[in-house]
């Protein structure tokens, strides 16, 4: 008996090998997608651990002390001192040569003419691609620091009384934001840059603010003493964090992203540095009133787990 030799497949079984590789395909894309997330958020966490050494080295030069920075004092809405970044660049950047003497007197360097730090760039920034119109920032940065200790000056780690491990110095957010707000019926468009080294204190259309958070003259969200955030300025507009509670944005949209709070693209939760030089994740449920102990330098709060 010769028994015939069929030589196609079935319409049948060319439909279940399609739909067989279409998983193995769909969970392949799953994991590179995971694997590719973690890798953005570990080069992230590992720019804010540099910075945070840069931070250490410079307290470590020039006898635990930082002066003539950006200060909150009432009605100050002008330039009083150099960026923090400016100033510890030599360490988190130490071949982009700025002049270490007097950053603030923007003497001509080679940083000036190739202004984007690596350290200074989130890779997983979405603002990034914003098209912002006339007069974007020259020197991007996706990371802020915690004006609240670094007021005017500080003093390493006395300033700190709350414990250098339990108060934040840096936190990552997006470069750029944009949101309306409404003042006595009117609404007003913000579009907000930030530059490591701005010598603005005030946003406006387009315009870059200093790299700060928690920053009242800038009409930040802000701790005060019944753990709620406010904005404070001369117009008096009241802002309190997100519906949720949480001060900070997870993954927000860029057109649809605060300028007077936080931001992280990753689905985590928000990278931050520590003063005592660690880094960690603030998960996106954090409490309302643990993320304000962390962001007060002086508190006394007892925060426990976070």
């Amino acid at each position: 008996m010769i028994i015939p030799v069929r030589r196609a497949v079935t319409l049948l079984e060319l439909v279940v090998a399609i739909l067989v590789i279409a998983v193995l395909i769909g969970l392949t894309l799953g994991a590179i997608q995971r694997v590719r997330t973690a890798a953005l958020q570990t080069q992230s966490t590992n720019n804010l651990r540099q910075i945070s050494l840069g931070l250490h080295s410079f307290y470590s030069a020039n006898a635990d002390k930082i002066s003539k920075l950006p200060t909150s004092a009432p009605n100050v809405r002008s330039f009083t001192g150099a960026s923090l970044f400016s100033q510890i660049l030599n360490f988190t950047a130490p071949n982009a040569r700025v002049p270490i003497k007097e950053p603030w007197t923007r003497e001509a360097s080679d940083v000036y003419n190739d202004p984007y730090i690596a350290v200074y760039l989130s890779p997983a920034d979405p603002s990034f691609a914003a098209n912002i119109g006339a007069g974007p920032t020259r020197r991007k940065i996706s990371y802020s620091y915690n004006l609240i200790p670094f007021d005017g000056s500080m003093t390493f780690p006395f300033t700190i009384q709350d414990g250098t491990s339990s108060t934040l110095a840096f936190a990552e957010r997006y470069w750029y934001t944009s949101h309306s707000y409404t003042i006595n019926e009117s609404e007003h468009r913000i579009h907000c840059s930030i530059d490591w080294d701005e010598l603005l204190a005030e946003p406006g259309f387009t315009a870059p603010r200093r790299a700060t958070f928690a920053d009242k003259v800038l009409r930040d969200v802000y701790p005060v003493s019944n753990g709620r955030g406010q904005s404070t300025g001369s117009d008096l507009v009241q802002y309190v964090p997100l519906p949720a509670g949480i001060p900070f944005a997870v993954r927000p949209p860029v057109h649809d992203s605060w300028c007077d709070r936080l931001q992280t693209p990753h689905p985590a939760g928000l990278p931050v540095a520590m003063f005592d030089g660690s880094v960690r994740t603030l998960h996106p449920n954090i409490a309302e009133h643990v993320f304000w102990g962390l962001v007060t330098p002086a508190g006394g709060e007892v925060l426990g787990d976070y």
